[in-house]
């Protein structure tokens, strides 16, 4: 399953947070899956990945255990499936649970921090989200992102802050992008196709020797359409105008 979601290289990004801070809740409000919900200490055991689709473009989003303070390395290595997925996403969710008191909640994002760090995705991006904001005053909203600006809070069990949040991913992806200008031939419909499916929004032209598209697909992929490119003619190289 790992390999062909590597082979679709759609945007991934893993749910990591403290045991209990409704990452599988989270899952399940974004992408609307039926992921199953427990208050237990290591209710995901084996990593869960779901599609959703933004503004055109699919995601993919993975939750993950719940993480403790001072893991054992016993379970880091019992865990590694679960835990190869937040080392090898784009992207890493930090699920706070906002309506812990705030030196538990320090506590257990440093825990996580820690973790991060001792599985090797301590580089990768990541985006704090408190969540459980239906549980705070307004004072405690207010005081909540005061000094992290760039977090998102949300409620996953009422659905609020969850389009800001897809807005949020969809932003801190938009680095990772690339426009392309291509002509894809009639020919290679299927090509075009998988345009669609990793570049969500295009621009498209219907021309005499093919079809014009204007696109921001992920870096990574744009070597797999370099023989589509357009010169600033508005012919293609390669084997797009059949040479």
């Amino acid at each position: 399953m790992r390999s062909a979601r590597e082979e679709a290289s759609l945007p991934t990004f893993a749910l990591a947070g403290y045991t209990n801070a409704g990452k599988s809740t989270l899952l399940n409000a974004l992408t609307g899956a039926s992921v199953g919900v427990g208050e237990r200490l290591f209710h995901t055991l084996d990593p869960t990945t779901r599609a959703y689709e933004h503004n055109g473009r699919r995601y993919l989003a993975t939750d993950t255990v719940g993480f403790i303070r001072k893991l054992p390395h016993q379970l880091v290595e019992a865990f590694k499936a679960t835990l190869e997925e937040t080392v090898r996403a784009d992207l890493i969710l930090h699920v706070v649970d906002a309506s812990e008191r705030e030196e538990q909640r320090r506590e257990a994002m440093a825990a996580v921090d820690s973790v991060l760090e001792e599985i090797g995705a301590g580089d990768t991006p990541r985006l704090v989200v408190y969540n459980k904001i239906d549980l705070l005053g307004d004072d405690e909203r207010r005081d909540l992102l005061v000094g992290d600006p760039d977090a998102v809070a949300i409620s996953a069990a009422t659905g609020e802050g969850i389009e800001a949040l897809r807005n949020a991913i969809e932003t801190a992806f938009a680095d990772t992008l690339r426009h392309v200008d291509l002509l894809v031939p009639f020919s290679a419909g299927d090509r075009l196709s998988e345009l669609y499916e990793v570049a969500g929004e295009l621009e498209r032209e219907e021309t005499p020797d093919g079809v014009r598209v204007r696109a921001r697909v992920p870096a990574g992929l744009v070597h797999r359409f370099e023989q589509f490119e357009a010169n600033g003619t508005g012919a293609a190289g390669g084997s797009a105008n059949g040479a």
